[in-house]
């Protein structure tokens, strides 16, 4: 292995059930989920059903080329896979990242993301539903 460090345990990886892969997903979590800004990046947090917390990045183009775009990812994945623990279960975090100067680093990602997960749970996770989803009279058009 080239990159000098040990594999993680089994345990300790971050795997396909642990990632928002599915645009349905992403667009559930921007929908229903509490935003919290914090530097360069918008965390969104939306409990999820499930037993397991998943993570969701997304990095656009204009933060800057294909090698940084991919190195901010790798950063905010391992992040995420070393806070695990520490992450109530049940929850979906999709991180975007907004064009930015210096290249962000894991004691600086950790705090952002750990912040923004406390004021989630302290103010209860989510924020009520979308007004698109609440019931309306009939005859009512959508906004």
């Amino acid at each position: 292995m080239t990159g000098g460090g040990e594999r993680p345990r089994r345990d300790e990886r971050f795997g396909r059930d642990r990632r928002i892969r599915r645009r349905e997903a992403f667009d559930a979590a921007w929908r229903g989920g509490s935003r919290h800004h914090a530097g360069p990046l918008v965390i969104v947090i939306r409990p999820n059903g499930l037993e397991v917390t998943r993570l969701g990045v997304a990095v656009a183009r204009r933060v800057g080329g294909a090698v940084l775009r991919n190195r901010i990812r790798r950063r905010l994945r391992e992040t995420f896979r070393t806070m695990r623990p520490d992450l109530p279960p049940g929850l979906d975090i999709v991180v975007q990242v907004k064009p930015h100067a210096p290249l962000l680093e894991g004691a600086d990602l950790r705090d952002m993301i750990a912040r923004a997960v406390r004021q989630a749970v302290a103010r209860g996770g989510a924020r009520p539903s979308a007004p698109e989803n609440r019931e309306r009279p009939a005859g009512e058009a959508p906004a």
